[in-house]
């Protein structure tokens, strides 16, 4: 966005995906994996001859054998599930892939609208010939597999026509809002939709603490505070660590509400816990410090860079180079964001070796 550029993201459900993984296609994956002889046997046999059976009220079905799947709710299953959609990626010749579990989706990114439409519908035809051949169900329905075009409202504004992505004949429907992984996403990226969202679901929540607070203890009625409703705030909230002065007084709002339905009117004198601004703070850093250290997931290794230079100043070697952005959709952007947040850190923070102590001494730099 912040280089002018579009980004086309088809998003992929799968029905009912962890039920209808093929045993024997899993099968043959895993001796592609190096899993032979007992290994191989243990895992058959931990598939194989299982049944189910409907009940209702006193009546049950006859007994029938399950044939695909891996079994639900089990700790081997999310595990196999991915080892059988692992070559998935190497279908896709010009899109990046994301995967999470059965959650799929497919990224191009280009200034011309029409190159993103050929990208994305030569990788949805490949990746729906490997579904195919592997025994997985797409949902086409409105509102699970959508496609969702990404760019500034100017650059979004001279769409000549709406993308036309079809997956087995089907058109796949366009939308400027879908929810991944927890996250309301639109079109721009302001997160607005999801902040008022999970304010609401935060203010809902809190609702409910406010009218079992008389039979509550304060320790108790503080403990579900942070369990169930500063948890909803402060949720991946590294996506939105620069928000706006509305945002942020919502949050706000909502804190003050918090104190005052369980301290009542000596709420002023009270802090026990962290503000959801100081959270995200805490969450930025270390996550950008992971990603320094080599501990992030691989994609964000490059993200931050050390300010380096021929000058012996204080912040050499210590500060991240701020990344130069044009726009403020890219100020938005962790890499920026974080970088901020962590230029920001005491110098004893930012040349902290050790990371559990940094951790530590993170949380204590950042009470209110």
């Amino acid at each position: 966005m912040d280089t002018g550029k579009l980004t086309g993201a088809l998003f992929i459900d799968l029905r009912k995906a962890f039920d209808t993984v093929d045993h024997q296609s899993l099968t043959s994956k895993l001796l592609c994996y190096g899993i032979e002889n007992t290994e191989l046997k243990w895992i058959e046999d931990y598939l194989s001859n299982r049944s189910q059976i409907v009940s209702f009220e006193v009546e049950k079905s006859r007994e029938e054998k399950i044939m695909f799947g891996v079994p639900q709710g089990s700790i081997l299953g999310p595990l196999l599930f991915l080892i059988h959609v692992n070559d998935l990626h190497q279908q896709i010749q010009k899109s990046n892939l994301i995967m999470y579990a059965d959650d799929t989706v497919l990224l191009f990114s280009d200034k011309s609208e029409a190159e993103i439409e050929k990208a994305i519908n030569h990788d949805a035809k490949m990746l729906h010939n490997w579904l195919c051949s592997n025994g997985l169900i797409l949902n086409p329905k409105q509102g699970k597999t959508e496609f969702m075009m990404f760019g500034t409202a100017a650059k979004r504004s001279k769409i000549t026509h709406q993308t036309k992505i079809t997956i087995d004949s089907k058109v796949i429907s366009n939308t400027n809002r879908y929810k991944y992984l927890g996250i309301h996403l639109d079109t721009s990226l302001t997160l607005n939709d999801h902040i008022q969202k999970i304010c609401k679901k935060s203010s809902s929540r809190l609702g409910l603490l406010r009218r079992i607070r008389p039979i509550l203890t304060t320790h108790a009625a503080v403990e579900l505070y942070k369990a169930m409703v500063q948890p909803v705030m402060t949720y991946c909230s590294i996506v939105f660590t620069t928000l706006s002065e509305t945002n942020e007084t919502r949050f706000r709002k909502i804190e003050k509400r918090a104190l005052k339905s369980i301290f009542g009117e000596q709420h002023k004198k009270h802090r026990v816990w962290r503000s959801v601004a100081s959270i995200r703070s805490i969450q930025c850093a270390d996550f950008v410090v992971k990603c320094l250290n080599g501990t992030a997931p691989e994609v964000f290794h490059n993200y931050f860079m050390k300010l380096e230079h021929g000058k012996a100043t204080r912040r050499n070697g210590t500060d991240l180079r701020m990344p130069k952005v044009r726009t403020e959709s890219g100020k938005r952007g962790i890499y920026y964001s974080g970088t901020k947040i962590f230029n920001d850190l005491p110098l004893y923070l930012k040349t902290e070796k050790y990371y559990i102590h940094f951790k530590k001494a993170l949380k204590e730099h950042f009470i209110d």
